[in-house]
């Protein structure tokens, strides 16, 4: 499945969030009898917001919708580009469904960090601050939506 989309060969886990937001984000469906069938797309939902922080500054925000959002400093390679030499070209991955985010780190150079542990991948479901590196230069405050919240979650997610 991201072959297709973005190619190269995901994980299941991956191929299956992928399979689940296209089957979410659009409908095919017929408008009235007189017209022809067509692909409409839904617009998705925001499920959070990164705030990207350079030595304790907000630089700015970035939406988070269904999907992956590749985080790094090679704008070739990455949708969130950060430039600061601390940040690996293709550092860290965020896989995003309605109800969670999966934080993955893409064996950078600095590794990335939780709460001051190095994570290759952690399960997000509440507001948290992801440090690019060790010494905290770059953080990305990952903060979920607060309409998020009042609804119930799925029992199950996508990433169990």
């Amino acid at each position: 499945m991201l072959k297709k989309i973005f190619g190269r060969k995901g994980t299941d886990k991956e191929d299956k969030m992928m399979q689940e937001i296209l089957k979410e984000n659009y409908v095919l469906g017929v408008k009235s009898p007189q017209e022809d069938t067509q692909k409409q797309s839904v617009k998705p939902e925001r499920i959070a917001e990164i705030d990207v922080l350079i030595n304790g500054i907000k630089e700015r925000s970035y939406p988070l919708f269904p999907g992956r959002l590749l985080v790094g400093r090679d704008p070739a390679q990455v949708d969130l580009v950060i430039s600061e030499l601390i940040v690996s070209k293709s550092h860290c991955t965020f896989l995003v469904s309605p109800s969670e985010v999966l934080l993955r780190d893409n064996s950078s150079t600095n590794g990335t960090y939780v709460q001051g542990d190095a994570v290759e991948e952690l399960r997000i479901t509440e507001d948290v601050l992801v440090s690019l590196g060790r010494k905290g230069v770059v953080q990305l405050h990952v903060r979920f939506l607060k309409n998020q919240e009042s609804e119930s979650a799925p029992s199950d997610t996508l990433f169990g």
